[in-house]
C-alpha cells in the first residue's frame, strides 16, 4: 500500500501535500507489512490518478542497505500502479542512484516499478528513441585518469581540498559559504564544483540549503590514489534496444545487467 504523511493545501481545484510543523512531507510504500520505500519532498501533487513531485529524495530498503537517489522526479500513476523515478537532466548532467546493497553507483535515466510486481528495472524514459544506455560503477572504482581529469588545471585536486576542509572544520558536511572562503573562489564556481562531484558519486549536494554531505567513496578514492586501499576498475556500460538495461528481482535482490559487451577488471588499459 501507499501512505502520505504531511500537510495538505488546496490550491484552486488542485490538492497538494506540503511540509508541516511536524516535519517533512513524505510518501511511503509498504511491502509485506513493512516500509519498503520512502519519498521525501517539499511538495507533492495529490489526486486520484497520480502522485507527483520533483526534487525528491527516494530510498528503497534492501535488508540493511538501500537504493537511494538524492534529487529526482517521481510519478506514481494509480491506473497501472507504477512508480517512475526519472532524471530530468540526461547524460553527464544527471546525478546517480546509490545502491549500497550491490555496492554500485548507477547512472540511468529512469527507474520503473509496478508496486504489485517483484521487479524493478532501469531504462531510459519512454519515448521515440528505444536505445537505452546506463552505467553501473563499482563503489571501489578508481581511475588515475579520472583523478587527474577532476583536477584539471588546478594545483590541488578538489578531493584533497575537501579532505583538508573537513580536517580543519570537522564533521562530514560542507557549508558552501565557508568552503568558498576556504578555496578563495566565488560561491557560484564552488557550487558548480560540488554539483559536479555529486554527479560523480563523491558527495550529495543540496542546493536549497547550500550544503554537501561527503560520502565514503571520497575517502576510499584518496586511499586508492595513495596506495593505502585496494580498488577495482569495474564499470559496466549497458546499451540495449527496446528492453531494460538492468533488473532487480525483489524476491532475492539479485541484479541482472543486460547489453554489456565487455567487462574490464584491471586498469592495464589505462597505461
Amino acid at each position: 500500500g501507499i501512505d502520505y504523511y504531511g500537510g495538505i493545501e488546496l490550491q484552486g481545484l488542485r490538492l497538494f501535500g506540503l511540509q508541516s510543523e511536524k516535519g517533512d512531507a513524505y510518501v511511503t510504500f509498504h511491502k509485506n507489512d513493512t516500509v519498503f520505500g520512502k519519498i521525501w519532498a517539499d511538495a507533492f501533487r495529490l489526486d486520484e490518478e497520480k502522485i507527483e513531485t520533483t526534487d525528491a529524495q527516494v530510498s528503497f530498503y534492501f535488508e540493511k542497505d538501500s537504493l537511494f537517489h538524492p534529487d529526482i522526479h517521481v510519478k506514481f500513476t494509480s491506473d497501472d500502479n507504477q512508480v517512475m523515478l526519472f532524471n530530468e537532466a540526461g547524460g553527464a548532467e544527471m546525478p546517480p542512484f546509490f545502491n549500497s546493497y550491490h555496492q554500485l553507483i548507477i547512472y540511468s535515466e529512469a527507474l520503473y516499478w509496478n508496486i504489485d510486481s517483484t521487479e524493478m528495472y532501469f531504462k531510459n524514459m519512454r519515448g521515440v528513441n528505444q536505445n537505452n544506455k546506463a552505467s553501473f560503477v563499482s563503489n571501489n572504482y578508481f581511475s588515475i585518469r579520472d583523478f587527474y581529469r577532476l583536477q584539471g588545471m588546478d594545483d590541488i585536486n578538489p578531493l584533497y581540498t575537501i579532505f583538508n576542509y573537513l580536517h580543519t572544520y570537522g564533521g562530514e558536511t560542507i557549508q558552501l559559504g565557508a568552503f568558498s572562503e576556504f578555496m578563495r573562489k566565488p560561491k557560484e564556481q564552488v557550487a558548480a564544483l560540488l554539483i559536479n562531484l555529486g554527479r560523480k558519486g563523491f558527495l550529495i549536494y543540496d542546493s536549497k540549503t547550500e550544503t554537501a554531505t561527503v560520502k565514503q567513496r571520497l575517502y576510499d578514492y584518496l586511499d586508492a590514489k595513495s596506495g593505502q586501499a585496494d580498488y577495482d576498475v569495474i564499470r559496466l556500460e549497458s546499451e540495449v534496444f527496446a528492453r531494460p538495461n538492468a533488473l532487480i528481482d525483489l524476491n532475492d535482490l539479485s541484479l541482472d545487467v543486460f547489453g554489456v559487451p565487455e567487462v574490464f577488471i584491471s586498469d592495464s588499459q589505462e597505461v
